[in-house]
């Protein structure tokens, strides 16, 4: 599995943002293992971090987790993911 984490700060332009994120998405993409990206848009409480998941099947459930001692929500993603089986021993 691939797991990147992104930010952008308010000062960095989508543009730029954009350039960055494609070509190492694109990388992943050629890698054939299951993709979650997860990241902050921006520092405000109008917008929702986010979570982008490849293939979909992966997702068991999700969601937003709202806390009532702080102005930011939780979103969460519940993944089906097996644990690595190990070789046998001799």
């Amino acid at each position: 599995m691939v797991i990147r984490i992104t930010y952008r700060p308010e000062d960095y332009p989508f543009s730029s943002f954009d350039e960055v994120l494609k070509p190492n998405y694109i990388q992943a993409l050629l890698l054939k293992k299951p993709i979650l990206i997860s990241g902050s848009q921006k520092n405000t409480e109008s917008l929702l971090d986010v979570i982008l998941v490849k293939p979909n099947t992966l997702v068991r459930d999700s969601g937003v987790l709202h806390w009532p001692i702080s102005d930011h929500s939780i979103v969460f993603v519940k993944l089906k993911v097996k644990t690595p089986k190990s070789p046998p021993s001799l």
